[in-house]
C-alpha cells in the first residue's frame, strides 16, 4: 500500500536520524562503545519536523509520552535533560498543529490548552523547559528567522534563552529583540550565551524583591555566617545615599547601635578596652622594629667598614 510505504519511509528516516542525533562526541580514533543494559541514560531523540508530521496519530502520541518519561527521569542529570528538551520542544510544536487543526475540524473543544492537550496524552505535566524551547521554535524556525538545522546545532541553553525572550515580548515578532536573538541563534557563538541573557533582561527587568523575600534571604545570609560581611556592606552604601533616604538610613542604623549596646551592657566596655590594648601593642612593636633594623644596618656598615 501507497500510505505503508510512506509511513515506512518516514520510520527509516527517523532512524537515519536517530543514528546521526543520539551520539555522544567521541575522540579521534575512539570507536563507539554502547553502555552495558541497565546503565544507559536516555534522551529524546531529534527527529526533523518533517519526520515528526508525517507519522500517524498513534506514533506521535507514543513519541511525546516517551518524550515526557525521558524528560522526567532526566531531571537527575543536568546534562541529559538539556539534551531532551529541545527535541521534545519540536515534539510539543507538531502536537499543537495537530490541536489546531482538530479544534478547526470540531474534534475537541476550543477552550483546550496545550498544556492540557499534552497532560492527556502523556498523563504528565508540561515540562517548563521542554515548553520553552518549543517557543524557540515556533518563534524563530517556524517563521524562517533561522533554519531547523540552526535550531538543532544551537545548545539547550540558547534555545531556552531565545524562548525566553519571545516570551517576554509576548511573542511580538516586530519587536527588535527578537531579531537581536535571531541573529544570536545564527552564530551560536561562545558568547551567545551572555549576549542573550542581556537582551532578556533588558525586555524583562527583575522585579523589584518585596520586604518579606528580602527579610528570608538576609536570614539564609545570617545563617551562613555572613552577618559581618551585611553590617560592612551597609556602612559603605549608606554613604552613597542623598536626602531623606540617607536620614532614614542614618536613624535606622543608630537604632540597631543603641539596641545592640542595650543587649551586651558592660561587655561592649571590656571590647573596647581590649582592643585598644592590642592596638597599642601594636603601634609599640612597630619603633622597636625600626630601631632593630637600624641596629642590624649599622652591624653591618661597621662589618664593611672593617673589612674593607
Amino acid at each position: 500500500m501507497a500510505g505503508d510505504g510512506f509511513g515506512k519511509h518516514c520510520r527509516m528516516a527517523a532512524n537515519r536520524t536517530l543514528a546521526i542525533t543520539d551520539r555522544t562526541t567521541l575522540p579521534k580514533g575512539k570507536a563507539e562503545v554502547p553502555p552495558p543494559i541497565g546503565t544507559m541514560q536516555k534522551v529524546v531523540i531529534s527527529r526533523s519536523v518533517t519526520v515528526l508530521r508525517a507519522m500517524t496519530p498513534a506514533e506521535l502520541d507514543a513519541l511525546a509520552i516517551q518524550a515526557a518519561e525521558t524528560v522526567k527521569e532526566a531531571k537527575e542529570s543536568a546534562r541529559f535533560s538539556q539534551a531532551s528538551n529541545p527535541a521534545t520542544g519540536k515534539v510539543i510544536c507538531v502536537l499543537e498543529e495537530r490541536l489546531e487543526r482538530a479544534k478547526t475540524e470540531n474534534l475537541i473543544a476550543k477552550n483546550t490548552s496545550l498544556a492540557k492537550y499534552w497532560e492527556g496524552i502523556t498523563k504528565s505535566k508540561m515540562p517548563n523547559h521542554a515548553m520553552t524551547c518549543a517557543v524557540c521554535f515556533g518563534s524563530f524556525v517556524r517563521t524562517e528567522k533561522i533554519d531547523e538545522k540552526t535550531y538543532d546545532l544551537c545548545s539547550a541553553n540558547i534555545i531556552e534563552l531565545a524562548g525566553a525572550i519571545s516570551n517576554a515580548v509576548d511573542g511580538d515578532l516586530t519587536n527588535p529583540a527578537i531579531e537581536e536573538a535571531a541573529v544570536q541563534l545564527k552564530e551560536h557563538g561562545k558568547d551567545a550565551p551572555k549576549n542573550l541573557k542581556a537582551i532578556l533582561k533588558r525586555v524583562k527587568p527583575a522585579k523589584p524583591m518585596d520586604a518579606e523575600t528580602a527579610q528570608e534571604r538576609l536570614q539564609q545570609i545570617f545563617d551562613d555566617g555572613h552577618l559581618n560581611l551585611v553590617i560592612a556592606g551597609v556602612g559603605a552604601e549608606m554613604c552613597y545615599l542623598e536626602g531623606d533616604e540617607a536620614k532614614a538610613s542614618y536613624f535606622c542604623l543608630t537604632s540597631a547601635g543603641i539596641l545592640v549596646d542595650k543587649h551586651f551592657g558592660a561587655k561592649t566596655d571590656e571590647w573596647i578596652a581590649e582592643r585598644q590594648k592590642n592596638e597599642q601593642k601594636a603601634l609599640n612593636i612597630i619603633p622597636a622594629t625600626r630601631e632593630s633594623l637600624a641596629a642590624a644596618a649599622a652591624e653591618v656598615q661597621a662589618a664593611q667598614l672593617q673589612a674593607a
